[in-house]
């Protein structure tokens, strides 16, 4: 909890070795949502160039570890506000479209 209060995401669950922050998680969630073919690795050697660090290949993999923790926090916070709302019934989203747009 700690790491996630100073905006930092673990790579895994129990033993923190590595950590990458939210916001660097924020900039590649949008840049995958806009350029699905992006990968991990030319990411990871991005971040590598800009900070004048030496690439070395597990980085990237921690990088994708990331990114799915990151994905899966989203995705929960989605649902638990659409609870919140009472948007989480399956036919919700039909039964109230926006007037103008229908969607």
């Amino acid at each position: 909890q700690s790491l996630l209060h100073a905006g930092l995401l673990p790579t895994t669950p129990l033993a923190h070795t590595y950590a990458v922050t939210i916001h660097t998680m924020q900039l590649y969630h949008t840049l995958f949502c806009h350029c699905p073919k992006i990968g991990s690795q030319p990411f990871t050697k991005t971040l590598c160039d800009l900070a004048r660090e030496p690439f070395k290949p597990h980085m990237s993999t921690t990088l994708s570890a990331a990114f799915d923790i990151y994905c899966f926090l989203i995705q929960s916070i989605r649902q638990w506000i659409n609870a919140v709302l009472g948007c989480d019934d399956k036919d919700w989203w039909m039964l109230n479209p926006c007037p103008p747009c229908q969607y």
